[in-house]
C-alpha cells in the first residue's frame, strides 16, 4: 500500500478512477440520443454519493434544458473549500 501523508491510499484511488473510466466510456453518449440523459444520470448519481453533497444537496443541480423536446439537463456541482 503506498500512503501519501494525509493518508491517502494511491493504489485504491488509482483503481477507483480506473473503474469510473471504465463505466463512464461504456455509457454510449451520442448527442441528441438518450445516452446524453443516462451519462448525466450517471454521473449526477454518483456525486450524489459523496458526502459533501449528501450533506449539502442544494449544491448538486440538474438544470432542465428550455424548449428540450429529449428533457436533457445541465448538471452543476459546487463545492466550497
Amino acid at each position: 500500500m503506498v500512503l501519501l501523508n494525509n493518508g491517502i491510499d494511491l493504489i485504491n484511488r488509482g483503481k477507483n478512477i480506473l473503474e469510473l473510466t471504465e463505466e463512464l466510456v461504456n455509457i454510449e453518449s451520442v448527442s441528441n440520443t438518450e445516452g446524453v440523459i443516462e451519462i448525466g444520470n450517471y454521473i449526477h448519481d454518483k456525486l450524489e454519493e459523496w458526502p459533501y453533497f449528501q450533506e449539502n444537496p442544494e449544491h448538486l443541480l440538474k438544470l432542465p434544458l428550455r424548449n428540450d423536446n429529449m428533457n436533457r439537463f445541465n448538471l452543476a456541482a459546487l463545492v466550497k473549500g
